[in-house]
């Protein structure tokens, strides 16, 4: 459903001939998709007392309004009036910015929690549920990776996967009484991640082409 076809309720795909808001829904889709499991997993890393379980939500809140970044750029950006490709530019300014944000957040965040959760196994279970949120926001962006704001979205997306798995080796780890793994794949692995993509959003807002829909037509399928 989530292919690079059109969505099911685009106007092109129900043959109202206007133009194509897919890459819009997209965003808005994933959004929504973070925005609804960052309050659930922040409401159950709270009972179960996990300070990387909360701090992945919270990661994961603002993940939300990245989404909705995207979506206004482009909003923008297919008007029929802008100059598409320069406001695609100056939006993959912000999701570097953003992405850079979200690295130093992981690092202090887990370079200043020492806490051991009381459960494990909750633990792998809230990791497990906030891969899943991810990974369906990864399948539902990963088509839009011809644009920058695609670009953007989806490394931004990817961090999220890789950062809730961590939650869950956190988990593995406190069941076999080592706690120490998530804060390291935290600061060490997910965190510097981050960076690079934020480096690349950057070198190919900078260097690469911003491939724009009004150039081409929209009828692949």
């Amino acid at each position: 459903m989530f292919s690079s076809a059109h969505l099911p309720w685009c106007s092109l795909t129900l043959e109202i001939q206007t133009s194509c808001q897919c890459e819009r829904d997209r965003y808005l889709v994933s959004a929504a998709l973070a925005g609804v499991g960052s309050i659930v997993g922040y409401t159950f890393a709270k009972i179960i007392g996990s300070i990387a379980g909360e701090g992945d939500s919270i990661h994961l809140f603002f993940d939300g309004g990245q989404s909705l970044i995207s979506a206004i750029i482009v909003m923008i950006a297919l008007l029929p009036t802008t100059n598409e490709s320069r406001i695609r530019r100056i939006g993959a300014y912000s999701q570097a910015l953003m992405l850079a944000m979200a690295a130093m957040l992981i690092w202090v965040d887990a370079s200043t929690h020492n806490d051991v959760p009381r459960s494990g196994l909750q633990m792998v279970l809230l990791g497990l549920a906030s891969t899943a949120v991810a990974f369906i926001r990864f399948i539902v962006v990963h088509s839009e990776w011809k644009t920058i704001t695609g670009k953007g979205e989806i490394l931004h997306v990817a961090i999220d996967v890789a950062t809730s798995v961590g939650v869950s080796l956190a988990g593995i780890a406190v069941l076999c009484g080592a706690p120490a793994w998530d804060k390291i794949a935290a600061m060490w692995f997910i965190a510097p991640i981050a960076l690079l993509n934020s480096g690349y959003i950057l070198w190919h807002a900078r260097f690469g082409h911003t491939h724009s829909h009004h150039s081409h037509d929209h009828h692949h399928h």
